[in-house]
C-alpha cells in the first residue's frame, strides 16, 4: 500500500491561496480479501468448542444410559427378592397358626370339665383376692385334697400335650390349681388379675398374651378361656408355653415375631429380642407397665432406617447393617401377633461397578468418535478458505 501528499491552490483577487493538503492512498487489488490466517484460527476455535460441547453431551447421555441400565437391573433384583421374602412371611404366618391354634383350644376344652366348674364354684363369682399372705394361701390350696387331685390331673394333660403350665384361676385372679404344683416355682397362690388374658376372660372372651412368668421368670405365651356358669364368670383356665420351645419357628429363617405392643418376643437374631419396633405401642408404655409384662423397665428400640439410596424405598437398614434388607410382615389378629420375614440382599456394589464400566466404555467410544469427527472437519476446511 502506498500513499503521497499533494496541495491544492486556487486563484483569488488578492493572489494565489493554498487550500489544504490532500493524501492519495494507493490500495492493492487484494486488500479487501479476508485475512486467511485469522479466519482459519477463528474457524478452528469454533470447531474445537463445538467438539468439546458434543463430547460433554455424549458423556451425559452415556451416564444416563448406564444409570438407567443400573436401576432397571437393581429393581428387577429387588422385585425377585421381595417375592421370596413375601413367600417366607406367608410360610412363617402359617407355621405360627398351625403351632399355636391348637394351644388356644386347650384351655377352652378344659374349661368345660365338671371338676373345673366345681373347683371354681367353691370360691364363687364375686370373690375378692385372698388377703392371706402368699405362703399361707399357697400351702392351703396345695394341700387341699380336691384341688390337689385336679392339679395332678392337669399335670398329666400338660405332659401329654407338650405345654409347660396349665393353671386354674378363681374369679379374683388367684391361682388355685396348677400343673406345676410340686415345683418350687409353683403358680398356686399367685394373683394374675392384672394380666391382659385374665381381663379378656372377665369380659367373656378368650385371652392370649405374651408375658414373663411371675414365678418362673421365663417368657412365654399365655392362652386362656373363661369358666362360665349360667353366664357368670367363675374363673379362667390358663395354658402357658415357654418361648424357648417355640424357637424352632424362626430357627431356619431370618424372621422375628412381635406381640401386640410391637415388642419382639422371638427372633432368629437373638440380639433383636425385647426390642421395640419403631412406631409401636411399646414406645408409649410406662416403666411399670413394661415391668408388669416384660419384667424390665427399659426396652431398646429396634433401629430400622430407610436405605441410603432413596430411589429404593423398600430397602431398609437394620441395626446399622452394611447390607440392605427387605422386610415383609403378616398380621395375626387372632393371636395378637405380627410375623416378620427379613432378608438381607446381596450388595448392590457389583451393579454399581457395572454401571461405572458401562459409562466408561460408552463415553470412551463416544469421545473417540467426537475426536475423529472434529479432526476430520478441522483438517478439511471449506473450499473458499483453503485457497
Amino acid at each position: 500500500m502506498r500513499w503521497c501528499r499533494f496541495s491544492v491552490y486556487y486563484l483569488t483577487g488578492s493572489g494565489i491561496e493554498k487550500l489544504d493538503n490532500y493524501f492519495i492512498i494507493s490500495i492493492p487489488p487484494n486488500f479487501l480479501r479476508p485475512n486467511r490466517q485469522y479466519v482459519m484460527k477463528n474457524y478452528q476455535k469454533k470447531i474445537l468448542l463445538f467438539g468439546l460441547l458434543l463430547c460433554a453431551l455424549w458423556c451425559s447421555a452415556t451416564w444416563l444410559i448406564a444409570d438407567r441400565i443400573y436401576f432397571s437391573r437393581a429393581h428387577a433384583l429387588i422385585n425377585d427378592e421381595t417375592k421370596i421374602v413375601e413367600n417366607r412371611a406367608d410360610d412363617l404366618a402359617e407355621s405360627i397358626r398351625r403351632n399355636l391354634h391348637f394351644l388356644s383350644g386347650i384351655p377352652n376344652m378344659i374349661s368345660h370339665l365338671i371338676r373345673v366348674h366345681w373347683a371354681t364354684s367353691r370360691f364363687g363369682s364375686n370373690i375378692q383376692p385372698s388377703t392371706l399372705n402368699y405362703e399361707d394361701r399357697k400351702r392351703i390350696w396345695t394341700q387341699d385334697s380336691t384341688l390337689a387331685d385336679l392339679s395332678q390331673y392337669l399335670n398329666i394333660v400338660q405332659s401329654n400335650l407338650n405345654v409347660d403350665i396349665i393353671s386354674l384361676l378363681n374369679a379374683a385372679g388367684d391361682c388355685i390349681v396348677s400343673s406345676n404344683w410340686d415345683k418350687p416355682e409353683s403358680s398356686i397362690g399367685t394373683n394374675y388379675a392384672k394380666r391382659d388374658f385374665f381381663l379378656s376372660n372377665k369380659a367373656g372372651k378368650p385371652g392370649m398374651q405374651y408375658a414373663v412368668g411371675i414365678k418362673t421368670l421365663i417368657p412365654g405365651l399365655f392362652f386362656s378361656s373363661p369358666v362360665l356358669a349360667n353366664g357368670e364368670f367363675m374363673g379362667s383356665v390358663v395354658v402357658k408355653i415357654d418361648i424357648p420351645k417355640l424357637a424352632f419357628i424362626t430357627k431356619q429363617t431370618d424372621a422375628y415375631i412381635a406381640d401386640k405392643n410391637g415388642v419382639i418376643i422371638l427372633a432368629h437374631n437373638q440380639a433383636m429380642d425385647m426390642n421395640v419396633l419403631p412406631g409401636s405401642l411399646g414406645l408409649t408404655m410406662s416403666a411399670p407397665e413394661k415391668m408388669l409384662h416384660y419384667r424390665r423397665s427399659d426396652l431398646p428400640t429396634l433401629r430400622i432406617e430407610p436405605w441410603e439410596d432413596k430411589k429404593f424405598p423398600t430397602l431398609k437398614r437394620i441395626f446399622r447393617d452394611p447390607l440392605p434388607s427387605i422386610i415383609a410382615s403378616r398380621n395375626l389378629p387372632e393371636l395378637a401377633l405380627t410375623a416378620f420375614a427379613n432378608n438381607e440382599m446381596l450388595p448392590l456394589s457389583p451393579l454399581q461397578r457395572e454401571r461405572l464400566w458401562i459409562f466408561l466404555l460408552l463415553s470412551s467410544l463416544a469421545s473417540r468418535l467426537t475426536v475423529f469427527l472434529t479432526g476430520t472437519i478441522l483438517y478439511s476446511p471449506p473450499g473458499n478458505l483453503s485457497k
